[in-house]
């Protein structure tokens, strides 16, 4: 049960991986969406299903929020597939086979890595919740029943940037952002299909991604 909590708490974590915004790049997003970081050639403002018709900017940017986080874990996974079914990098190569039925193997090798990881987890979504997000009396200010994101917040932005890439002005980290998302929905479907591959050809150790190559 710990496991699985865990599990769905680390798809809406990733926000820990964004780069910090100046006051200068907290934008707003609008009904037209192709105006809005994440909107490029050669179909900008994509949305065949209409899923943002109709939405006022506090749901555009949680939508935006949503798809940053599980687009950032989904390139973790990418990159982690292809890196431990070639060589894994922890607990003394006890841990082999496909990538996809790893992780249940942790409990017979190092049972106290659930602890380390929800540990990791809470404090990322602490973070968020504190930064980005309503407080229960600034919900009820506004007459509404479910909190929304602060005015002033960007989504995605925790101050996470170590390196200092982030751009200070406005246009550069809207460019900046459009590639993130490009690369985010980029590696959900690689991920996606990955995980579908691995499921058909079974949990065999020489059945991984690599096999396929």
């Amino acid at each position: 049960m710990f496991r699985a909590f865990s599990l769905l708490a680390l798809v809406a974590s990733a926000a820990a991986f964004a780069p910090r915004a100046s006051p200068r790049t907290s934008l707003k997003l609008n009904a037209d969406l192709s105006s809005i970081p994440g909107s490029s050639s050669p179909f900008p403002g994509f949305d065949p299903l209409g899923l943002s018709t109709d939405l006022d900017d506090m749901t555009l940017k949680k939508y935006q929020e949503a798809e940053l986080k599980h687009g950032r874990i989904a390139m973790l996974a990418a990159l982690g597939i292809l890196v431990q079914e070639s060589f894994h990098p922890l607990f003394g190569g006890a841990i082999s086979g496909p990538a996809i039925f790893e992780f249940q193997q942790v409990d017979n090798v190092y049972p106290l890595f659930w602890v380390a990881f929800g540990t990791a987890v809470a404090f990322v979504e602490g973070t968020t919740i504190n930064q980005g997000w309503e407080s229960i009396r600034e919900t009820k200010a506004r007459g509404a029943d479910v909190a929304g994101l602060k005015e002033d917040y960007t989504p995605g932005d925790i101050g996470f940037d170590p390196l200092g890439l982030c751009p200070k002005d406005e246009a550069g980290f809207a460019e900046m952002r459009t590639k993130e998302l490009n690369h985010c929905r980029l590696a959900m479907i690689g991920v996606a299909g990955m995980v579908a591959q691995e499921l058909v050809l079974g949990p065999g150790a020489d059945h991984g991604i690599f096999a396929s190559f």
